[in-house]
């Protein structure tokens, strides 16, 4: 059977002034992800300090799951690097450690690539493969739909009767809270 693997770093953790603390809210924000999600064949576990992984039995709530982890961290940001694959060892439901197998490794893999390329998402091909979704997905509903922005003005900006103002719809580089992961 194939698993989904996410494996989360927190970003430069060791330059958090109160990096305790920060612990101590990973911690609670990882807990109360394992509490709601019946997908995990293996509860979000911290690993190695600022790391932390999961084993998924379908990736249904995955993508939800990581925005929902980065936004509870915010501002403080995290990588998220997302394989699909076999695991050969006995899965552990309690805790992500202790197992082993491709899916582990080509989400280790993409970790570091991730690292190295200063992102903070990345999938496997694998994954689109296996939710049998086309590649360029995100490319396509940008390109029929719009990016936020333009969905927004056509639907409730100036030109429409609702004429409501951005406020904290801006990006947030413009003052709002619009931030969009890099998705490379």
């Amino acid at each position: 059977m194939k698993y989904l693997v996410v494996i989360g770093d927190v970003v430069a953790s060791r330059d958090l002034p109160v990096r305790a603390q920060f612990q101590r809210r990973l911690k609670q924000a990882l807990q109360a992800l394992n509490g709601r999600r019946k997908a995990l064949a293996s509860a979000y576990t911290l690993t190695l300090g600022d790391e932390f992984q999961a084993v998924y039995r379908d990736a249904g709530t995955a993508f939800a799951d990581v925005f929902a982890l980065q936004a509870e961290l915010a501002p403080v940001q995290a990588r998220f690097a997302l394989a699909v694959g076999e695991i050969v060892t006995p899965i552990n439901p309690a805790q992500a450690i202790g197992m082993d197998g491709p899916a582990f490794h080509r989400a280790r893999a993409l970790l570091e690539t991730l690292k190295a390329k200063r992102r903070l998402l990345g999938v496997t091909p694998e994954l689109g493969q296996s939710l049998k979704i086309d590649p360029l997905w995100a490319y396509n509903i940008v390109r029929a739909l719009g990016n936020y922005g333009e969905l927004y003005d056509r639907h409730f900006g100036p030109r429409t009767s609702v004429n409501l103002p951005r406020g904290p719809n801006r990006l947030w580089t413009e003052g709002g809270l619009i931030y969009a992961l890099p998705l490379r």
